[in-house]
Parts: C-alpha cells; structure tokens; sequence
C-alpha cells in the first residue's frame, strides 16, 4: 500500500483571510506530522482545526515483473492537473 498525506496550515495570524501570496497569512505550530499541533508562534497565534488530506493506492499489483517493460518498472504517479 502506497500512502501520501498532505497537513494544511495550523496557525492563522488572525487579521487576514488571505494574503497577496496566499499563504503567509497562517503557517504550521511548531512539531511536525499529524501530532505536529504544538504552540503557534505569536505572529500567527490563532489555531485552526486541523485539515488532513489523505490518498491510498493499492500497489501490490505492480509486484508483477512480467508486466515491466524490459527496462524495469515504468510506474509514475500523476494527477494529469493542467
């Protein structure tokens, strides 16, 4: 099983709902991963609900080299955005 996980923000400055980059406006507490809630710094001292998105793919599929091409495993991840 292949997973990835991507953690939103979790401290917000509290005055803007959106800044001219789109994201200075919050920033993450201190620690890292989904425990990662610790203390805001105090330029952004508001906490917001944590947000997780998470996506699993099934790869066991794949373990079949009689499927690989000849020049090994040709497996690439994409979302085709764009």
């Amino acid at each position: 099983m292949l997973t990835w996980w991507q953690l939103a923000n979790r401290c917000w400055d509290g005055k803007n709902l959106d800044s001219p980059d789109h994201k200075s406006h919050v920033t993450y507490g201190q620690g890292s991963g989904a425990t990662g809630g610790g203390a805001c710094p105090s330029s952004h001292p508001v906490k917001l609900p944590q947000v997780m998105y998470e996506l699993m793919w099934n790869v066991s599929s794949f373990s079949d080299k009689s499927i690989w091409p000849d020049s090994g495993p040709a497996f690439m991840y994409s979302m085709n955005l764009g």
